[in-house]
């Protein structure tokens, strides 16, 4: 029940950024619309989110048992907008000193790399908590 909650939830958030796409694309192109709305989405946002549960832990249902580490979710969206300005730059300028040229395709990878490294350290935290 609680994962078709999320799924509904994700794919209205879809349909919003969709709409806004589809509106500025008036203006800019549908493409170039397309690409702003995600592309914010995909830097400002998503590799915070995934980090900020690798540090901290969803708020639990029961109040009674409150755990250290825990934030609701506004904490954690400021908390994701936060660690996605800090994460994604710091990345992107240690890879070029070490001679990565920083283009469309490296920094997409970059990204990428930081959210598939935060998901494997997820899914070790979760594994070795069993």
């Amino acid at each position: 029940m609680k994962l078709k909650k999320s799924i509904i939830i994700i794919l209205i958030i879809l349909t919003i950024l969709s709409i806004v796409s589809l509106i500025m694309g008036i203006w800019l192109g549908v493409l170039q619309s397309f690409r702003i709305v995600f592309g914010v989405l995909y830097v400002m946002f998503l590799p915070g989110l995934i980090w900020s549960y690798v540090f901290f832990k969803p708020k639990s249902v029961d109040n009674k048992k409150k755990e250290k580490f825990e934030i609701d979710i506004i904490e954690r969206i400021i908390l994701s907008i936060a660690l996605s300005i800090a994460l994604v730059p710091l990345t992107i300028f240690f890879l070029n000193k070490l001679g990565i040229k920083i283009t469309l395709l490296s920094t997409f990878l970059e990204i990428l790399g930081l959210i598939i490294l935060s998901i494997v350290i997820y899914i070790i935290k979760i594994k070795l908590k069993k």
